[in-house]
């Protein structure tokens, strides 16, 4: 058992993504977002962000897409929780896509970069031995 548990760790160490970052965030929050995202392309990352790939979601279901994007196309899940963030129904679906990525790499990937907006609080989902990040200013957190 342990064995076979490295050799799928070994093989996601392994993997191209097909983007480096895969944003998941709500539409109150895309200002802010939409400042990082265009500061990380600039430095050449492959960034999932909804409005780059509008005329690609259009008419598709978008809730395959969704688990299919979180699960498997990005090489990190950026999550930019805020009040906002825990109340929406698709954020919600994208967590739940975060939460299946756990369980299919049995917690060993590091992959989820939870981001706190103002006064948010950690999703109670996160594990525990995930670190986050308090947003204080775009620079930083890009």
């Amino acid at each position: 058992m342990k064995e076979e548990i490295y050799m799928q760790q070994q093989a996601l160490s392994n993997k191209t993504y097909e983007f480096d970052f895969a944003f998941s965030f709500a539409g109150e929050d895309r200002e802010l977002v939409s400042c990082i995202k265009d500061q990380l392309e600039a430095k050449g990352y492959r960034v999932l962000y909804d409005y780059t790939y509008q005329a690609q979601l259009v008419g598709r279901d978008l809730y395959q897409i969704l688990r299919d994007v979180y699960r498997n196309l990005g090489k990190f899940v950026v999550c930019y929780i805020s009040d906002a963030y825990v109340q929406k129904k698709w954020t919600n679906l994208e967590f739940t896509a975060v939460k299946e990525r756990f369980l299919d790499t049995f917690f060993a990937e590091g992959f989820l970069i939870p981001i706190l907006i103002d006064n948010a609080s950690i999703l109670k989902d996160v594990p525990s031995f995930i670190g986050f990040y308090n947003h204080i200013d775009i620079d930083k957190t890009v």
